[in-house]
């Protein structure tokens, strides 16, 4: 085929696309003139179950009226717990951060404790949550096996339907670190140290309806 004969044809090719676009009901806005928007749902899949000694991600809520996703931060078993900052990553590109909060009743209030929440959205693509109890002639909260609660939720707008699972993980190397237990041998005389914590986190699915 020469040159002449494949230009010929590709402007043959590109008057068509035109024209089908052009004609009514074939465009993305419909005869209507509206603009079509698919209905989203997301899903989160858990990596693992969590152990004691653990701080996890779990599925709370998901709206399809506002594509809105919330995820709860939840720790089990954390002997004494008094606190936690954790770092957690996203695909800014299928989610954008909206907010993170503190339960109504928090478990970390227990006894009458003063709760210090906080959080930061670093970039677009990690946000950082602070939560722990502030007084000092308080111990931690003291939980037993399987016991889990929850530290705060995120909450995400979900942008647009993924091709494959986009993963939401703690970011180790922020986290592992920075989550502490307080044990007092008597009032007044607490022992604040870090603590041995695994972190499970999870992924996400979207699809458009």
């Amino acid at each position: 085929m020469n040159l002449k004969i494949k230009h010929a044809r590709f402007l043959w090719i590109v008057g068509v696309v035109l024209a089908l676009s052009l004609a009514p009901g074939c465009n993305d806005n419909g005869p209507s003139g509206k603009v079509f928007t698919p209905t989203l749902t997301a899903t989160f899949a858990s990596d693992g179950a969590l152990a004691d000694n653990g701080v996890g991600l779990e599925f709370d809520s998901y709206s399809s009226a506002d594509n809105e996703l919330t995820l709860k931060v939840v720790v089990q078993n954390v002997g004494s717990f008094y606190g936690a900052a954790v770092a957690v990553e996203f695909n800014p590109f299928i989610l954008e951060y909206l907010h993170a909060d503190l339960p109504a009743a928090s478990f970390l209030a227990e006894g009458g404790a003063t709760v210090l929440f906080d959080k930061n959205l670093y970039g677009t693509a990690l946000v950082d949550i602070v939560a722990s109890r502030q007084d000092a002639a308080l111990p931690g909260v003291t939980m037993v096996a399987g016991q889990k609660e929850v530290l705060a939720t995120i909450t995400f707008k979900v942008l647009k339907a993924t091709q494959v699972q986009s993963p939401i993980v703690f970011a180790a190397d922020v986290a592992a670190d920075l989550l502490w237990v307080r044990s007092c041998a008597s009032v007044g005389a607490c022992d604040l140290v870090t603590a041995d914590i695994t972190f499970v986190g999870g992924t996400v699915t979207v699809v458009a309806n």
